[in-house]
């Protein structure tokens, strides 16, 4: 069976809904009749996902979404592991999304960076960066990728491949049930978004 392959953050992995089946993931992949491949993690950062999507072993015929996270996250890369750092410094996660709460030296070390050297331009511009390297790469080896956002301030310039503008948190989360965490989107916004992004690219999808 052809796959739906999705990377993002914890909107995108379904943090906080009762059971995973709810996520906007699932019940797209079921209307698309894909099997589902989700690498998404909480606390997910835009340098995290381009570095996981470059590195991952697409199909042919692999239909790939991107629900892209805030630009203000920051990640660290190592050779086995991931960092990544969130705005408040109260989270952070590993590349398996596990936050390391007690991990207290490797927080104080990694949270100087917003002390000391973030910057909101900045973040913006890294952003950019690292959306447009995986839009290209995509192109380049002929990946179908189809890009979404969570919010309204992360995508500010053109891509090569399509974009879905609606954003996914920003759209629903004043507007709709939240989930039981009360921090993500509930199960009806899920669903909602599932329905929203099959009949945007419905007819884009290869069926075998």
């Amino acid at each position: 069976m052809n796959r739906l392959v999705t990377f993002g953050c914890s909107h995108t992995a379904g943090s906080g809904l009762e059971f995973k089946e709810q996520s906007w993931t699932h019940v797209l992949s079921e209307k698309l009749g894909l099997s589902l491949v989700n690498t998404a993690i909480r606390g997910n950062s835009i340098k995290s996902i381009c570095y996981t999507f470059n590195n991952f072993k697409f199909q042919p015929n692999d239909t790939v979404i991107i629900c892209w996270a805030v630009a203000s996250r920051y990640a660290v890369i190592y050779e086995d592991n991931i960092l990544n750092i969130l705005p408040n410094c109260t989270l952070l996660v590993n590349k398996s999304g596990n936050v390391l709460h007690n991990n207290t030296k490797v927080l104080q070390k990694h949270i100087q960076y917003y002390h000391h050297y973030y910057d909101k331009y900045d973040s913006k511009a890294s952003a950019e960066i690292f959306i447009k390297f995986t839009d290209y790469y995509s192109k380049l080896n002929n990946i179908n990728l189809i890009h979404t956002f969570n919010d309204d301030n992360t995508k500010l310039f053109e891509l090569q491949n399509k974009v879905i503008d609606k954003p996914f948190y920003s759209t629903y989360f004043k507007n709709s049930p939240l989930s039981p965490d009360g921090v993500h989107v509930g199960k009806e916004a899920n669903v909602d978004w599932a329905e929203y992004l099959y009949s945007k690219i419905r007819g884009r999808i290869v069926l075998i």
